[in-house]
């Protein structure tokens, strides 16, 4: 047997390893691509596509490849995803999530727990979360009266929450109907966030559009918000946050720092700026709200 039918046979012999091995999505054949649909998720809008989440979640997570591993929810479909955490830190430097369907959260009435956030990553360095999808809390019920309903009180829960996620970066999506904030960014620093849009009724009651808070070097730009609350709220610990070309309104309240210093305690937030910025029909356009200071 020459050298060159042993090489064949060493090529063969790996794509049948490949091919064996790759029902695990990571392993020796390196695979980068995590499609939500492989690991057992349906897309039909009503069957629960929450443990699908979970397993491409740790497979995405664990992930050693080289390049960018990648997170597929893919178009035209709708996923129904209940309360999930997307835990790191990841093996991957470099993690990718690409949103192109729609992800549908549960009703009120269904909530199960009454946990404060939707959609939470947490511990996660260096990711990218983008697409042109849909995020829908379905959220309509949360906007009254929250208390009597699965022990909810207060204010209602978040829909996506990144905490402590360095280097992130969130463009494309579309946010509609949070049952509270829309988008929150928490203790993370170099953080961009662009090209979203958040489409959710003037009526509706505690949707800030984004929400930052003890979050370092974040920059908003190019975005569509449309809520019941603040467009974005800047809060106490937030540094260095630059807001360009982001247009706010109708009847929402604008972009704000604050509100700081609740229960008299010491808060800050500096070096923030606010460029071309359009308030269409807003109640107000920037503003720092902060506590009366109690003698």
């Amino acid at each position: 047997m020459n050298i060159f039918m042993m090489q064949d046979l060493l090529i063969i012999g790996l794509l049948i390893f490949c091919i064996v091995s790759c029902n695990s999505w990571v392993g020796f054949c390196q695979q980068n691509t995590f499609n939500v649909l492989q690991y057992g998720a349906k897309g039909d809008g009503i069957s629960d596509d929450t443990p699908a989440f979970e397993k491409v979640w740790e497979d995405l997570c664990g992930a050693q490849n080289k390049g960018t591993p990648m997170l597929v929810v893919p178009a035209r479909y709708t996923f129904f995803v209940r309360q999930i955490t997307f835990s790191g830190p990841c093996k991957s430097q470099n993690l990718h999530i690409q949103i192109k369907g729609n992800i549908l959260a549960p009703k009120r009435d269904s909530w199960g727990t009454c946990s404060k956030r939707w959609l939470h990553f947490i511990n996660v360095k260096q990711m990218t979360v983008d697409g042109s999808g849909v995020i829908n809390g379905q959220g309509d019920a949360w906007w009254g009266n929250l208390t009597g309903t699965v022990g909810c009180t207060g204010v209602p829960p978040t829909a996506m929450l990144f905490e402590r996620c360095d280097g992130l970066q969130v463009r494309g999506l579309t946010f509609t109907n949070g049952p509270g904030s829309h988008l929150y960014v928490v203790h993370s620093e170099d953080v961009t966030i662009s090209h979203i849009v958040v489409n959710t009724p003037e009526d509706s009651h505690n949707t800030d559009g984004i929400d930052l808070s003890n979050s370092v070097r974040v920059n908003v730009y190019d975005s569509e918000i449309q809520s019941g609350d603040d467009c974005i709220a800047i809060k106490g610990g937030s540094q260095f946050v630059n807001v360009t070309r982001v247009t706010c309104g109708p009847k929402t309240h604008g972009i704000s720092v604050g509100s700081l210093g609740g229960g008299g305690e010491y808060e800050f937030a500096e070096h923030v700026n606010v460029y071309n910025c359009t308030f269409n029909g807003a109640i107000s356009a920037a503003r720092v709200k902060t506590w009366p200071v109690i003698l």
